[in-house]
């Protein structure tokens, strides 16, 4: 055999071994990019998921909280969206804060079909939701979270008078003074103050919260004024509301909405 034939034959058995080579890895490289987008897919899928953020979160027959309950899951546990949602929006409060969502039809893991409130579940990522508030707990943004059993309960001052019923209840712990204000005005709203004061009686935090209304205003407003920051800050948030508190389910003790921040008035 002559060298030009011997390297003929090697010539060609290189180029079989790259196009061999080349095709196995378009193959590896089709099957990465399949592969890919099922992973796409799945997330896309799953994207359909909401979380119940308040505990026991009933499964109802009917979008409505007269409905028939149907099941009952804990919290964050995932559900799976239908698509389908309520023609309108309901206001329901939920642990101190009025919610207007529409109802969801959702899937549970345990395959029951049913219908919950929008305002009672959330996205993976969705910051919503908070713990429950009642006289002896509560956590307040911007103000602080607070255990009152933790704390000695002082007098209550009544102050009362005309249509006003206004009692002050003095907590004190250790380096700390709180005095917490529940203000009723009849159909007219309420009010919850909270002061927060060191052992000098410097007012360091302070927190007010209205619901006002008459017959043609209804609003939510929520501030917080911190003297202990520099500068002193406030921040602000309001809430429009269509009913008045005695047509909801439950008292709203915080306002849902953004924040607005800004120097405390003078």
């Amino acid at each position: 055999m002559t060298i030009n034939k011997i390297f003929t034959i090697l010539f060609l058995f290189i180029t079989l071994l790259f196009f061999s080579c080349k095709n196995q890895s378009d193959s590896q490289k089709n099957e990465k990019d399949n592969n890919e987008n099922e992973a796409v897919n799945v997330v896309k899928e799953n994207d359909n998921r909401v979380y119940a953020w308040v505990d026991n979160l009933k499964i109802r027959e009917e979008p409505s909280l007269s409905a028939k309950t149907v099941s009952t899951v804990k919290k964050r546990t995932a559900l799976t969206l239908s698509g389908n949602r309520s023609d309108n929006e309901e206001t329901i409060v939920l642990r101190g804060v009025a919610y207007k969502e529409p109802w969801l039809e959702v899937k549970s893991h345990k395959e029951v079909i049913g219908w919950v409130f929008g305002g009672a579940v959330k996205k993976k990522d969705e910051k919503k939701g908070n713990d429950v508030i009642n006289d002896k707990f509560f956590e307040f943004p911007y103000f602080g979270r607070y255990n009152l059993d933790y704390w000695t309960q002082g007098k209550t001052i009544d102050e009362s008078g005309g249509d006003a019923d206004i009692k002050t209840t003095t907590y004190t712990r250790a380096t700390e003074i709180l005095k917490v204000s529940i203000i009723d005005v009849g159909d007219y709203g309420y009010e919850r103050n909270y002061k927060l004061f060191d052992k000098k009686n410097n007012l360091m935090k302070e927190r007010n919260f209205s619901f006002s209304t008459d017959q043609e205003f209804r609003q939510i407003r929520e501030t917080v004024s911190d003297y202990t920051a520099d500068p002193p800050t406030q921040y602000l948030r309001v809430q429009n509301m269509e009913k008045h508190y005695s047509q909801l389910n439950d008292l709203p003790m915080m306002a849902n909405g953004n924040w607005s921040k800004g120097k405390i008035p003078e």
